[in-house]
C-alpha cells in the first residue's frame, strides 16, 4: 500500500517470477511428501527393534500430522488463489516456519532415537537425515530461507545427539555433521540464486515477447530450456565440485607464498575444464536432442584444410610439433560445416595425444567416394579402448597410466556427427606409435561445384599481396595460407614494416588486404591509403575485420573497399581475391 492509500502495483516480470516459483514448488511437492513417508516407514522398521515403540509412534505421528498440516496450508497455493506476489511470498514465509518445525522434529528424534551403540543401525540412521538435507536442497531450494529453516536444526541436533555419546567416532561424525550442514547451506544458496536467475531471464523474454504474435510458442519454448537448465542444475547439486570452486575462489586471496599460489594455479586450471565440459555437453545434447540436418554439396577439402591450418599453426608449434597437410585437393559431396566439425574435433585430439613427431590430414580416392585420413604420431590407442574412446567422458591414459587431458566428449561428438553424414568413423592404432582415424565421404563432381566456387588454382600464381595484420598468429597464418596459393606475400604489424617487406621483394604490388582495427589507434583504411599513395590509386584492396559494428561497413563503403568479416573462409577469401584482381 502506497502512503497516499493507492494499493501499490506489483510489475508484471514480479508477478510471474513469484508464480513460478510458486509453480516450481508444487511441481516438487509431491516428490516431497512421497520421500517424507517412505523414510519414515524406513526410520519405524530401523529403529522398531530397539525398543520405546511408544515415543517412536508418537513421533510418526505427529511427523505425519506436521506433513497433513503443511499440505493443507497449501492449498490455496495449488487451487491458484494466491496470485499476487506479496501474497505468495507471505506464503513460502509459513513455509519456511513448517519446514522449521519439521528439522527440529526430525532432529529431536535423531537427537531421542540415535542408535549410537548400533554401528549399522546409526549409518543406515545418519545416510536417512543426509537423505532428507539433501531433499529441502532438490525440493525447496526456490525458497533459501526454508532451507536453512530445516536444515540447521535437523544438522544442529543430530550432531548434538551424536557427540551426545561420548565416543571418539561419534564426536568426529558430529563435526562432519556440521561440516555437511555448512557445504548444504551453501550449495542450496547457489542453486538458489540460480533459480532466481532463471526465473529472472524466463520473466525479461515473456516480457519481450507478449509484443509479438508467436509469444504463445515462444514462451512454450523458453519453458522447455529453463526445466532442461533447472534439469542440469539439479545434476550439478549433488556435485561437491561446485562447492569445491567457491571455497578455491575464497581460497586465492589469502595466499602468501609462490607454494601456494602454484598449487592454486594448477587447481584452478583443472576447474576451469568445466567450462569446456558444459560446452562439449552441450554439443552432445544438441546433436542428441535436436541434431542438424546434413546437406549435401560439393566442395574441396583443400578449403577446409587452410582454415584448419590456421587455427591449429600456433597450437602445434607451441608443442613443437608439424602439421603436414597433403593431398586434400580433391572434391566431395557432403556437408561442408560437419565436415570442418568432424575435422576440428580430430585435429584437437590428436595434438593433446602427441608428444613429438607431427599430425596429419590427407585424403585418399577411392573408387566411389574420398577417404579422409587425420593421423598422428603420438601415444595411440589400445585395441581393447578402441571402441570405448567413442563413449562420452572416457579418457586414454598413456602408458604412465595418466591422463592426457581433455574431458572425453571429442571422439563422442565425432561418431554422432559421422551419422549424420550417413558415414562410419573408423579407428586404427597402435600404442606408442600413433592413431588413425578416416571416414568415407562420396565423390563431387566439378560440374556440381557452385559457379562462384569453382577453384582456379592458377587465378592467384604470382601475385604480390600486401598484407598488414597486427596480430602475429593470424598474420602468418594468413601469409601462409597466401603462400600456399602461390601468392608472394609482404606481411607486417604495420604499413610502414610491410611496405619495407614490399620494396625488398622488387615486384609491384597486386593487391593489398588490411585489418581495420591496427595496433597504436591506426585502422585499416588510413594503411589502404597509404600503400595506395605509395604504389596506385586504384590498387585492388581487402578489407577485414572481427568488428560487428556499423563502423566499420561505412568506413570501407566510404573508401569504396570490400569488407571481409572475420574469421574469413579461405574459399571466400580466395573469391575475394580474384574478384579484386580481376
Amino acid at each position: 500500500m502506497r502512503k497516499d492509500g493507492a494499493p501499490g502495483i506489483e510489475t508484471t516480470a514480479a508477478v510471474g517470477i513469484e508464480r513460478e516459483r510458486a509453480a516450481l514448488y508444487l511441481r516438487q511437492r509431491p516428490t516431497l511428501r512421497l520421500g517424507n513417508l517412505a523414510l519414515q516407514l524406513v526410520c519405524v522398521v530401523l529403529l522398531w527393534p530397539l525398543g520405546a515403540p511408544g515415543p517412536l509412534a508418537a513421533w510418526v505421528l505427529l511427523n505425519v500430522v506436521l506433513m497433513a498440516a503443511r499440505d493443507r496450508a497449501a492449498r490455496p497455493l495449488a487451487r491458484g488463489e494466491l496470485q499476487e506476489p506479496a501474497d505468495i511470498r507471505r506464503w513460502f514465509r509459513t513455509l519456511a516456519a513448517y519446514l522449521l518445525l519439521a528439522g527440529l522434529l526430525w532432529g529431536g528424534g535423531a537427537l531421542v532415537f540415535m542408535p549410537a551403540d548400533d554401528q549399522l543401525r546409526l549409518s543406515l540412521f545418519l545416510l536417512i537425515l543426509m537423505g532428507l538435507a539433501w531433499g529441502a536442497v532438490a525440493s525447496v531450494s526456490m525458497y533459501f530461507p526454508a532451507v536453512v529453516a530445516f536444515v540447521v536444526p535437523l544438522s544442529l541436533l543430530t550432531a548434538l545427539g551424536l557427540a551426545g555419546s561420548g565416543t571418539e567416532t561419534a564426536i568426529l561424525l558430529a563435526l562432519l555433521t556440521l561440516a555437511f550442514m555448512l557445504f548444504t547451506v551453501v550449495t542450496a544458496r547457489n542453486y538458489a540464486r540460480s533459480v532466481d536467475k532463471t526465473l529472472h531471464l524466463a520473466a525479461e523474454n515473456l516480457r519481450l515477447l507478449a509484443a509479438v504474435t508467436a509469444a504463445r510458442d515462444a514462451a512454450e519454448r523458453t519453458s522447455a530450456e529453463k526445466s532442461r537448465f533447472l534439469a542440469a542444475l539439479s545434476h550439478d547439486v549433488r556435485q561437491p565440485l561446485y562447492a569445491a570452486g567457491l571455497f578455491l575462489e575464497s581460497l586465492g586471496a589469502r595466499l602468501t607464498n609462490d607454494a601456494q599460489r602454484e598449487v592454486y594455479g594448477n587447481t584452478a586450471r583443472a576447474l576451469s575444464a568445466v567450462g569446456e565440459l558444459v560446452n562439449a555437453v552441450l554439443e552432445i545434447s544438441r546433436l542428441d536432442n535436436a541434431p542438424p540436418r546434413a546437406r549435401r554439396e560439393t566442395f574441396d577439402l583443400a578449403a577446409l584444410a587452410a582454415g584448419l591450418r590456421i587455427e591449429f599453426s600456433a597450437e602445434a608449434a607451441r608443442r613443437g610439433l608439424a602439421l603436414h597437410f597433403t593431398a586434400t585437393r580433391r572434391l566431395v559431396a557432403s556437408d561442408a560445416v560437419l565436415v570442418m566439425r568432424v575435422l576440428r574435433n580430430l585435429i584437437s585430439n590428436a595434438l593433446k595425444n602427441t608428444e613429438r613427431g607431427s599430425v596429419s590430414l590427407v585424403s585418399e580416392a577411392l573408387p566411389d567416394g574420398v577417404r579422409v585420413i587425420v593421423e598422428d604420431t603420438g601415444i595411440g590407442i589400445d585395441p581393447a579402448d578402441h571402441e570405448r574412446v567413442f563413449d562420452e567422458y572416457y579418457q586414454v591414459r598413456d602408458r604412465a597410466g595418466e591422463h592426457r587431458g581433455g574431458l572425453g566428449l571429442g571422439l563422442a561428438v565425432v561418431r554422432r556427427l559421422c551419422r549424420l553424414m550417413n558415414t562410419t568413423i573408423t579407428l586404427d592404432s597402435v600404442p606408442g606409435r600413433g592413431t588413425r582415424f578416416s571416414f568415407v565421404l562420396p565423390a563431387g563432381t566439378a560440374a556440381d561445384l557452385p559457379t562462384a566456387a569453382v577453384d582456379t588454382p592458377h587465378d592467384l600464381v604470382g601475385i604480390h599481396v600486401l598484407l598488414v595484420e597486427d596480430d602475429e598468429s593470424v598474420r602468418a597464418g594468413l601469409a601462409l595460407m597466401l603462400r600456399d596459393w602461390s601468392c608472394h606475400v609482404s606481411a607486417g604489424a604495420d604499413v610502414t614494416t610491410a611496405l619495407g617487406q614490399a620494396a625488398a621483394q622488387r615486384r609491384p604490388v597486386d593487391i593489398v588486404i588490411s585489418d581495420y582495427r591496427l595496433a597504436g589507434g591506426a585502422n585499416g583504411v588510413e594503411a589502404i591509403g597509404r600503400v595506395r599513395e605509395r604504389f596506385d590509386n586504384a590498387l585492388p584492396a581487402l578489407l577485414l575485420s572481427a568488428d560487428p559494428g556499423a563502423t566499420v561497413t561505412r568506413a570501407a563503403a566510404a573508401c569504396g573497399v570490400p569488407l571481409l568479416r572475420k574469421p574469413v573462409a579461405p574459399a571466400r577469401l580466395r573469391e575475394a581475391i580474384g574478384r579484386a584482381i580481376g
